[in-house]
């Protein structure tokens, strides 16, 4: 009796493995050229302990001779944001008002080169039309430089200038003068300066992180980088003629 003859399933067809130990020549080839292109991939690939990555925001601190939050809302703020708000790039767009000021942060996606956005944000500021008297200035802020330690103080009695000026006549000359392995040098305004206060005179007690960091172009700051200092308070006893404990605060008990 003759069997008939059956068709090969599909699976048996193109079995890989078969296929593999058939046309070993072409399953050897494959595999070299994998491991060759793995290697120059490999070569070519950009890698640190740190990677330079880049977190683009760009502050826009406005005043105008306006008596009420409510009006620098209507009147400052908001023209603002409209006029901000179709940005090439543009992620999100936060804003805190006070009477007579605002600060606009607007964050970029990750990556956009933060010298072009704030070229984009002076031109857009350029094109609106603000309440008489406006003022503005743009602040751009790479979050890769922030500090190593956060300090603020706050004062129930004293107010801004005051507390600028205790700050630049007390505690940035002990600062400079005692530790060793700061950078940076003092400034007015954001960014590389010698050590971070954030001075809050006046506004209604200490704010989480997230708020001090959204109003940092509304405050003098001034940076300080000393990783190796194991209590800075205790230092800065130390080094200041008077008792910093009741009025320096450290940012990272505002964020916990």
């Amino acid at each position: 009796m003759v069997k008939p003859i059956s068709s090969k399933s599909a699976r048996e067809r193109f079995n890989i493995s078969r296929l593999a130990i058939e046309f070993s020549w072409l399953t050897v080839g494959f595999w070299i050229a994998v491991t060759v292109a793995g290697l120059l991939a490999f070569s070519s690939l950009k890698y640190a302990l740190f990677p330079d990555i880049t977190f683009p925001v760009v502050v826009v601190n406005a005043t105008a001779p306006i008596e009420t939050a409510l009006d620098t809302e209507t009147k400052l703020t908001q023209p603002i944001e409209k006029g901000l708000q179709s940005l090439e790039g543009l992620e999100d767009i936060r804003s805190s008002t006070y009477p007579g000021q605002t600060a606009v942060s607007l964050s970029f996606v990750v990556g956009t080169n933060l010298d072009s956005s704030t070229r984009q944000v002076e031109k857009a500021l350029k094109k609106l039309t603000l309440t008489q008297g406006a003022n503005y200035k743009i602040i751009p802020l790479n979050l890769n430089e922030s500090a190593a330690i956060s300090y603020a103080i706050e004062s129930s009695s004293g107010n801004l200038t005051d507390l600028t000026k205790l700050a630049k006549d007390q505690i940035v000359p002990a600062i400079a003068a005692a530790v060793t392995g700061v950078t940076g040098g003092l400034g007015s305004t954001v960014g590389g300066f010698l050590a971070q206060l954030d001075i809050i005179g006046g506004l209604p007690g200490l704010f989480a992180l997230s708020a001090i960091v959204r109003l940092m172009a509304l405050l003098p700051l001034i940076f300080v980088r000393e990783p190796r200092s194991k209590s800075f308070s205790d230092l800065l006893e130390k080094i200041l003629p008077w008792k910093p404990k009741s009025e320096l605060v450290s940012t990272e008990k505002i964020a916990a």
